[in-house]
């Protein structure tokens, strides 16, 4: 697998003034949108047409490196674009098809379905429509479950699973401004199915994210969360908020769900400041536990599957939703129950041989990832 990233040369347009101009599509055109530079529009990605849920038709974009092998599972990474953006859109002003080709992974970018405006909550509750009169309004439905847009990217997930391999414990989504707006909603609601979620721009008011008394209004439980904040970002036409004060509540939310320490791990690349908080979920839980054996078959399988039964329990306490265990067992008489186990706890669960273990060993590892019942 090639580990570099290669940025191709474009013909550049300097003199483009457009949002996201249309003639870039399928070129080697390149623009600069208000310090958003695009890349050269890539050549495997794919361009589809069709109907995944409620009977209305969908169009998405799907990007698959050549390095691509389908005999390996493999990452699979949801790319939202913005308000007024398209999924090719958000390919070309993101780096994601750069770096699916340096490390395999494979691309989702989907269009939103109206006015290629997310069907988000919190965003037109407060719009001030003279403010921004040209701005297409999309409402919400009541349900958060007769959500199109929702249930379109869900069922874009389960194609993509049916279509490729791909590893279902490593399911990532990340959104740009609107598209984060959309991010963090699926991610609250719908995020036990994420391995990971990341967004730039578009924070939600906290009536989005904390009830009146002020308690956390989240349905799917902890998870990895990455949140790109510029110091001016500026905020969307018609809207009115103190943004310093959004950003913070917007960062304790997650704070407080993945139960992190109050103080920062801080790290600073030239003018950019990293500050990485640490939650009490694990991401892998490894237990390398072996009983002492006594050459008592029925015996020495008792012990296996106890060790096995406290590291389930373990996980099951400590793991994101989205984590994984890996443990060491025994191909012995209790073996189909320990496997049976951690199917009911796992969506996905798979054997292993390292290398390193004789033929003769009765030694494998079992891998399970992503909690069917996770705790909160």
């Amino acid at each position: 697998m090639n580990k570099q990233v290669r940025i191709l040369p474009g013909t550049p347009d300097d003199a483009n003034r457009e949002y996201l101009p249309e003639r870039i599509k399928t070129t080697d055109i390149v623009v600069n949108e208000n310090g958003n530079n695009s890349i050269v529009y890539p050549e495997h990605l794919q361009e589809f047409h069709g109907v995944v849920a409620d009977g209305l038709e969908d169009e998405w974009y799907e990007y698959v490196p050549e390095s691509y092998d389908p005999s390996r599972p493999v990452p699979l990474v949801i790319g939202l674009h913005g308000g007024l953006m398209t999924g090719w859109g958000h390919a070309i002003y993101t780096s994601w098809t750069l770096v699916a080709d340096r490390e395999g992974f494979i691309c989702l970018f989907p269009n939103a379905h109206e006015k290629r405006m997310w069907t988000v909550e919190g965003v037109f509750e407060t719009f001030r429509q003279e403010d921004a009169p040209d701005l297409p309004i999309v409402l919400p439905p009541e349900n958060m479950d007769d959500n199109h847009d929702i249930k379109m990217i869900q069922a874009l997930i389960a194609r993509m699973e049916e279509k490729y391999n791909i590893d279902k414990g490593r399911i990532f989504m990340q959104g740009m401004s609107m598209g984060n707006i959309m991010t963090g909603q699926f991610a609250r609601n719908y995020g036990r199915i994420l391995a990971g979620a990341a967004g730039s721009g578009g924070p939600c008011e906290p009536f989005n994210l904390y009830d009146e008394s002020g308690k956390i209004k989240n349905k799917a439980g902890h998870m990895a969360i990455w949140q790109s904040r510029p110091e001016k970002n500026g905020l969307p036409p018609g809207k009115s908020y103190d943004e310093f004060y959004v950003n913070k509540w917007n960062r304790i939310y997650w704070m407080r769900i993945n139960e992190c320490d109050p103080v920062p791990q801080i790290k600073i690349i030239g003018e950019d400041n990293f500050a990485f908080y640490k939650g009490r979920k694990a991401d892998l839980v490894l237990s390398d536990m072996a009983p002492n054996l006594s050459g008592i078959a029925s015996a020495d399988a008792a012990r296996v599957e106890y060790l096995m039964e406290l590291a389930l329990d373990f996980a099951q306490a400590h793991l994101k939703p989205s984590g994984a265990l890996l443990v060491k067992c025994f191909n012995g008489s209790s073996y189909n129950d320990i496997l049976k186990n951690f199917r009911e706890t796992f969506v996905t669960v798979t054997p292993k041989k390292p290398k390193a273990s004789r033929d003769y060993s009765s030694e494998i590892f079992l891998l399970g990832r992503q909690l069917r019942h996770p705790t909160d």
